[in-house]
């Protein structure tokens, strides 16, 4: 017993004794920690301290060296290239060598400034070389809109003379103000080591609105644009343009443009409100191939002048001494003006060959409607014989018919309408006095150049609104014709031999005779002999027998039919 107590008093003793030589080092690895935070916290604002006073000191030291060297001292407001503000915070620009702008106009990360005369940039709307510009309160472009109403405060005298000019050292560029398409004026240039002037675009004429061009690198720019446009300027209006002097395919750099301002290479057009940048054109493809196109038509709206266009509307703005336009071949401008028709002896179709032939029998000119067999050659006579003399045929492809001009014994002129059976009328409506050309078929319509003794006029007549002038007959094969006059009704009787059929032209006394439009109705009459042959006795046409109808709206109605 007493050794149990003994072994157990030794074994408390041992677990005091380890006890405390744990907490011994425990109390020595804590005052380790504290002197190492100490150290740290001590070491790290050293560190903070010497970095904030040293940096201050590297500065001052630093702008101390840099006073000695430049006698200037560094600012945070130091000027560098590009945009920089003054005192009062207003923009200006320097130039990679610290040269500042001044009156001139920068393009910058695809914006558009205007530095101004005193060097700063603009902020207040102005108006400049044709356009209209507002700025942002930055000085960026917002708006870019042609200005009809511009024309330029003062002039040098030489400039005076060129109508909407522009010029670099090597090239003047301007309008011809007495060539003109629609709202638009024909541009011309000239080189200044040349005395001649050039049309930009060769016989591919170019047009443009007043103060509308501007000349940039190797090209000149122009806008032909127009609040109230013309028919004519429809397919060129709002598009902006550029062509080398020298070239004849224009570029196009876009379309529907209210204004633009081009410097060097770098566009900057408005269309819709918005500013667009870009710095390419392509070729313009609004304007057809010409000669690809089939359907044209003769725009007679000026009243004075004719012009050749497409379906389309457009003008065929291509000079050429014959182009063809269906049964019709034009001397053109390069404005699409008609300057002439070519004349044509001879329509053909259906396979045979018609003409109109004509001779004298006792000084009065006779005529009559031939056709010739293109296969055989067989040449047949196929109207009866009418006073006055007729030529440049043209074929009616809506109607099956022919048309010529005809000009009667009196000198009066006319539109003849021949059927392929060989009956002849005349339209009713006519040119009074004037002499007749035929320009084109359209629309029922013939087109006719009206030119009287002091004035020329183009007019549209009825081809419907017709007038019988001489009968169809049965085909007489030329050369065997008899020298009988041909009684319509089929019978004969004595002639006098001459080389043409001597049936005499209906000459109707009558002129307030209703006439058809359309096919005349046919009766068979008494006789051939006398004036009115072809229509029933004495000339007149009874009431009922042909359709009541009006002359056409600002037709002539001359007052008795030719012969």
């Amino acid at each position: 017993m007493a050794e149990r107590r003994s072994t157990n008093k030794r074994n408390q003793s041992r677990r005091r004794n380890q006890r405390a030589a744990t907490d011994a080092l425990r109390l020595i690895l804590a005052l380790i920690l504290v002197a190492v935070a100490v150290v740290v916290v001590i070491f790290v604002k050293r560190e903070l301290g010497t970095g904030f006073s040293g940096g201050r000191e590297s500065s001052e030291a630093s702008a101390e060296e840099t006073e000695e060297s430049s006698g200037e001292t560094a600012s945070e407001d130091a000027e560098q290239p590009g945009f920089n503000r003054d005192e009062e915070g207003r923009l200006y620009y320097l130039d990679e060598d610290g040269e500042r702008l001044s009156d001139t106009w920068l393009s910058e990360d695809e914006k558009l400034y205007y530095i101004d005369a005193e060097g700063f940039v603009q902020t207040d709307d102005m108006s400049s070389d044709g356009m209209e510009f507002e700025f942002s309160e930055e000085g960026e472009v917002t708006s870019i809109e042609y200005d009809e109403h511009y024309r330029p405060a003062e002039q040098e005298e030489e400039d005076k003379e060129y109508y909407s000019l522009v010029k670099t050292p090597r090239i003047w560029v301007y309008l011809d103000q007495e060539e003109r398409l629609g709202s638009f004026f024909l541009i011309r240039y000239r080189r200044t080591t040349e005395n001649t002037s050039n049309t930009l675009g060769g016989d591919n004429h170019q047009y443009c609105s007043p103060y509308g061009m501007q000349i940039d690198e190797e090209y000149i720019y122009y806008l032909p644009l127009s609040s109230s446009p013309k028919p004519e300027d429809q397919y060129i209006n709002g598009n902006l343009y550029r062509m080398e002097p020298g070239a004849v395919v224009r570029e196009l750099v876009a379309e529907d443009v209210e204004g633009y301002k081009v410097l060097e290479g770098d566009i900057y057009y408005q269309s819709g409100g918005r500013i667009y940048y870009t710095r390419h054109a392509g070729e313009d493809t609004t304007l057809p191939d010409f000669s690809q196109v089939e359907d044209f038509y003769v725009d007679i709206s000026s009243g004075d002048k004719a012009y050749l266009c497409t379906e389309d509307g457009r003008r065929v703005t291509l000079q050429s001494e014959e182009f063809k336009a269906g049964n019709f071949r034009y001397e053109l401008s390069a404005e699409g003006e008609i300057l002439s028709v070519a004349d044509k002896s001879s329509v053909n179709t259906g396979g045979y060959t018609y003409t109109v032939e004509a001779d004298d029998a006792f000084g009065t000119p006779l005529s009559r409607v031939v056709r010739t067999s293109d296969e055989t050659g067989k040449k047949e006579i196929i109207s009866s014989e009418f006073e006055g003399r007729c030529g440049d045929l043209h074929y009616d492809f809506d109607s099956g018919n022919i048309f010529a001009e005809y000009t009667d014994t009196s000198g009066k002129s006319r539109i003849l309408k021949i059927t392929k059976d060989g009956d002849v009328d005349y339209l009713l409506d006519d040119g009074g006095d004037a002499k007749l050309e035929l320009y084109a078929l359209q629309d029922n319509n013939a087109i006719c150049r009206a030119e009287g003794a002091d004035s020329v006029s183009f007019i549209s007549l009825r081809l419907r609104a017709t007038v019988p002038l001489a009968l169809a007959v049965e085909p007489v094969e030329e050369g065997e014709e008899s020298s009988e006059v041909i009684d319509i009704n089929g019978s004969g009787s004595s002639g006098s031999g001459s080389g043409l059929q001597n049936v005499e032209a209906p000459t109707a006394q009558s002129t307030d005779s209703p006439v058809s439009e359309g096919p005349v109705s046919e009766k068979p009459v008494d006789t051939v002999s006398g004036p009115g042959a072809g229509l029933p006795a004495g000339g007149n046409v009874p009431q009922g027998e042909l359709e009541n109808l009006s002359p056409g709206a600002g037709s002539v109605v001359g007052g008795a039919p030719p012969g």
